[in-house]
């Protein structure tokens, strides 16, 4: 446990809160857990040194990226220009990289709190299940992803109040910050549609059977579309599947876990569209299910796809405890969903290359990192 005590220490402090946001009425008193949580997300996570992985590629980019815009964005620097602009504009007002990390940070905690307090019953708890299921990947190590996914969190209501205009600017502005919010522009013409849950239930039954039979659907996808392409441009094809790092199933917690959620949304399918207003979140997990099964044949591709819509995770937890009736029962489910989040967490950040400092305190240097990275690593 020794480098996963910060983080747990984290959400059990973000515990104590969620306790306290359920038994107070004071609207007063839940603004000030709600500022208190924003607070406490910001100087954790936007004053953090060089933890995790990313900060090995965006450190030395940041470094190389011009203060001149013009430069920045057309002199061969690949990050997208929303990404770009905002490097920019930090890089002329204090040209340090924990500076821009505060502000890319800061924009996340507001983006997240906005969410969270538009749909979430208890916003302590939603960070908890937030930080837990994806959320310390995102906010760390995913600069640009992490912009993108908290903008199409947002613009969710723009679905369920069939503003199109809206829906679809929100989501321009995010593909400027990563690519792979071009997924989210077609979702608003079906994301909303009520479906049978027996449709999710087969869409979930499938996924399972594709990911314990390793049936390579993605392989199958991609050869299909190369038999019609030239010969050369099929040989690059087939020859970067062959360097993408194939996925080892084996039953872990993290697919009991999956396997457990989807079982438990399809009891409590009506019950979730009663207390959510509709099935929009119901919908979000079932393309996580699907971009987590699909494409399990590559971990990497299988785990950033599905991250895109992990935050449904965090509506569809909270609002199992609204589903069960009786009060002993819910107090059971709640206990076991903090116990499972914290090991959860011990499970994500115990490992030396999340060895957790502080730039307000005391934080190792970009050198004295890159040696415990690439000893680690070897990169």
């Amino acid at each position: 446990m020794e480098y996963a005590w910060p983080y747990i220490t984290l959400i059990c402090f973000y515990g104590i809160l969620a306790l306290w946001y359920h038994y107070t009425n004071d609207a007063t008193k839940k603004g000030i857990i709600t500022s208190l949580c924003g607070v406490v997300f910001l100087v954790f996570f936007g004053f953090r040194g060089f933890c995790f992985y990313d900060w090995n590629v965006y450190y030395p980019s940041f470094q190389s990226i011009p203060a001149d815009l013009q430069q920045a964005l057309f002199n061969g620097h690949w990050y997208e220009p929303g990404f770009t602009v905002l490097v920019v504009i930090c890089k002329s007002i204090y040209n340090n990289y924990h500076f821009f990390i505060l502000i890319c940070c800061f924009i996340n905690t507001l983006l997240l709190l906005r969410f969270l307090h538009k749909y979430i019953s208890n916003i302590p708890l939603g960070i908890i299940v937030f930080l837990c299921m994806g959320g310390l990947a995102i906010v760390t190590d995913l600069l640009r992803n992490s912009i993108a996914i908290l903008i199409f969190m947002n613009a969710i209501e723009f679905i369920i109040n069939r503003k199109p205009i809206n829906y679809y600017v929100a989501c321009i502005i995010a593909v400027l910050f990563h690519t792979s919010a071009i997924l989210y522009l077609p979702l608003y013409l079906f994301l909303h549609k009520d479906w049978n849950k027996y449709i999710y239930a087969g869409i979930f039954v499938v996924g399972n059977m594709i990911l314990l039979l390793k049936i390579p659907i993605l392989i199958s996808i991609v050869s299909l579309i190369a038999s019609f392409l030239d010969p050369t441009t099929r040989e690059h094809i087939d020859e970067y599947t062959r360097l993408l790092p194939s996925s080892s199933f084996q039953i872990s917690i993290g697919y009991i876990e999956r396997l457990f959620t989807g079982i438990l949304i399809f009891f409590f399918y009506d019950k979730l569209k009663n207390i959510q207003k509709g099935p929009l979140f119901i919908n979000c997990m079932t393309l996580f299910f699907i971009m987590y099964f699909a494409l399990s044949e590559f971990k990497t591709i299988s785990v950033r796809m599905s991250m895109l819509f992990a935050f449904a995770y965090i509506p569809i937890w909270i609002d199992f405890e609204k589903c069960i009736i009786a009060i002993r029962n819910k107090r059971l489910y709640l206990s076991m969903l903090c116990m499972y989040c914290l090991v959860k967490m011990y499970n994500s950040s115990n490992d030396i290359i999340y060895n957790y400092d502080n730039v307000l305190i005391e934080a190792d240097t970009y050198n004295e990192r890159k040696v415990i990275f690439q000893k680690n690593f070897g990169e």
